[in-house]
């Protein structure tokens, strides 16, 4: 008959794991789901609109004074 003796890596001691922040919980969920990715090429699509409204506002600001 053989016997096999497994070896556990977890400490003896009744440490539990340190639990993660609220952050770091988000920033995984972001990254599995691919969010970033999302938001980051919608803020390139978005960055034209951005650009003509900030110049609209300094055109705006300079011939009005």
């Amino acid at each position: 008959m053989l016997h096999l003796c497994f070896v556990t890596e977890y400490p003896m001691s009744k440490e539990r794991p340190k639990k993660k922040s609220r952050l770091q919980l988000l920033h995984q969920y972001y990254s599995y789901t691919g969010f970033y990715g999302f938001l980051g090429s919608s803020l390139l699509k978005a960055i034209p609109l951005i650009l003509l409204f900030v110049g609209g506002l300094v055109c705006n600001t300079l011939l009005c004074d």
